[in-house]
């Protein structure tokens, strides 16, 4: 039996991938904090060359949507999406499956959700180091740091974007996250930094 080319391309695209990474090079923007991230079009940057290099196309097959909520101001919108991997050599393929949310005040957090179900899909299937994986012959690398909670962009910004509208913008967005949501944010610290936010602008949280 034939070997199915789908595989061989990923774990090639995989390792090109891991020798360079992506690296954290983007800045956020507005509110009193600022972190660093790897935004879609970092994603993009680096895929649009290797994808057709190793003959992969990655198309959504199918979009599911929950209800839509509001926190606030903000509309979040919530989707599972179906992608389809397929090798352009020989047809052979298989589908995963990505979540993905997305807030805004506008006709965004749809788009939102998609680019970060996309995003999310592409680190996790092609495993994307935020900096190269250095190869074995060279000299070792220091210690690595130790891991911090996995936090999405997308929920760092609706909690910060929240707690610098106003305390009852803050406690409306924390009622809208799911139990998982809420762990991830006390875990990494996020909780901590929208009181300091929400205590610099009302002067303190009872």
């Amino acid at each position: 039996m034939t070997e199915a080319k789908v595989y061989t391309a990923i774990s090639e695209l995989t390792d090109e991938l891991r020798q360079h990474g992506i690296e954290k090079a983007r800045k956020s923007q507005g509110g009193q904090f600022n972190y660093a991230y790897r935004g879609i079009e970092d994603v993009y940057a680096a895929l649009a060359p290797l994808l057709p290099k190793h003959h992969i196309v990655i198309a959504p097959v199918r979009i599911e949507k929950e209800p839509d909520s509001t926190a606030g101001k903000m509309r979040l919108v919530r989707i599972k999406v179906s992608y389809q991997i397929t090798s352009t050599e020989d047809g052979s393929h298989f589908c995963v499956e990505s979540l993905g949310e997305g807030a805004d005040t506008g006709d965004k957090a749809a788009g939102k959700a998609m680019s970060y179900a996309y995003k999310s899909l592409m680190f996790q299937l092609f495993c994307i180091p935020v900096a190269g994986t250095p190869d074995p012959d060279d000299k070792p690398s220091p210690p690595a740091e130790q891991a911090q909670p996995f936090v999405s962009n997308d929920l760092v910004e609706r909690n910060r974007s929240a707690a610098n509208t106003s305390k009852e913008a803050w406690v409306e967005f924390w009622k809208s996250c799911t139990k998982e949501e809420r762990e991830t944010l006390r875990t990494s610290g996020e909780v901590d930094l929208a009181k300091k936010i929400i205590e610099a602008m009302q002067g303190g949280l009872p």
